[in-house]
């Protein structure tokens, strides 16, 4: 009679525990670069938005400046101009002063 051959328990030998272990070990490595990997571009992407902000904040301080600028050119166009109305004013006052002593002469003049 043939005996029934039982299947042979696989043995796991040394080797094959240092395969599997080493198997292990890459997959954790492999583990470990992904997320590194992954924290990587989670910087890159701050960095980036950062970066951004910064470019942001510079174009207002331009734009703020500009207005400033802008601000003070008009300041100093209305400050000539009050100067020649002043001036204006003070050739119109002189002119009326003339006039005055002008038309008291006169008067006195003809009397």
């Amino acid at each position: 009679m043939t005996e029934e051959k039982k299947p042979k328990k696989k043995q796991a030998t040394p080797l094959l525990n240092e395969i599997r272990g080493k198997r292990e070990e890459i997959e954790k490595t492999q583990e470990e670069k992904e997320k590194t990997k992954e924290k990587k571009v989670g910087l890159m992407d701050e960095i980036k938005n950062k970066r951004e902000e910064i470019e942001k904040t510079q174009e207002e301080k331009e734009k703020t400046k500009e207005k400033k600028v802008g601000l003070l050119e008009e300041i100093k166009n209305k400050r000539e101009e009050i100067e020649k109305t002043q001036e204006e004013k003070e050739k119109t006052k002189e002119k009326k002063v003339g006039l005055m002593e002008e038309i008291k002469k006169k008067g006195e003049e003809k009397k």
